[in-house]
């Protein structure tokens, strides 16, 4: 049996590395959730649930009201914030500090193949109105 060696690199040829992934990869390694279709047909939401050791998340694209999540959390499923970034939405896990807290996005349930409806949110949270200050005076 022989072993080959490698052959010495000319020190004139320039090795370049390329940077970051292959372009077929690069679209596929975003946070961003993309709309998708379930294996039993339901459109989901999917996407990474956070910026390191992510997991995949699927979602049901419809906002659930507390009484929905509290319902989606007694019956294991999690709950995600759907964070909107420029024109693109971020699945974030909910933990206790955010069930606790005020709602600031609209919440999704984790997708379950076969299970019933849960409560819709009728006023999901809408981004904050510029309102125009009070006149010092009134017009009368």
């Amino acid at each position: 049996m022989t072993f080959q060696q490698p052959l010495p690199l000319d020190p004139q040829t320039k090795v370049t590395k390329p940077s970051g992934p292959p372009p077929w990869l690069r679209d596929r390694l975003t946070r961003n959730a993309r709309p998708r279709r379930c294996r039993c047909g339901a459109p989901l939401l999917v996407g990474l649930d956070g910026d390191v050791a992510a997991l995949t998340a699927k979602a049901d694209p419809v906002a659930i009201s507390c009484h929905g999540e509290a319902a989606a959390l007694l019956t294991g499923r999690a709950t995600y914030d759907a964070v909107p970034v420029g024109k693109n939405v971020q699945l974030s896990p909910r933990w206790v500090w955010h069930i606790r807290a005020p709602r600031r996005y609209v919440v999704l349930a984790e997708h379950r193949c076969g299970a019933p409806p849960l409560d819709r949110d009728p006023n999901p949270p809408r981004p904050p109105t510029t309102q125009k200050p009070l006149p010092a005076e009134p017009e009368f």
